[in-house]
């Protein structure tokens, strides 16, 4: 999408059968999450979803310099600053 606030129409109406405690769930983790409704939590969700999902199906394709460039930046990383101390400091939701 070119622009961060457009919206699609891909799908359409989604019908969706759950059991009982499938639902109980979900209701519960929307409630955490502070989320308007169900429908919003179920699409938050599946958008962090399909991002993990995504983010290991990611290939970086670089021309010869830029890949010397960057396994050099991998060899020799810079000092970790304060806000990526912070960062780690923290165990994340996968952990």
């Amino acid at each position: 999408m070119s622009e961060e606030n457009e919206t699609s129409s891909l799908f359409g109406q989604v019908t969706v059968q759950l059991q009982v405690d499938e639902e109980l769930v979900i209701r519960q983790a929307m409630k955490l999450a502070g989320t308007e409704s169900v429908v919003e939590y179920i699409i938050q969700a599946s958008i962090m979803q399909a991002t993990r999902d995504l983010a290991g199906q990611t290939v970086f394709s670089l021309d010869k310099d830029k890949a010397s460039e960057f396994l050099a930046a991998l060899d020799h990383p810079p000092e970790p600053n304060d806000a990526l101390k912070e960062l780690f400091a923290h165990k994340t939701i996968i952990e």
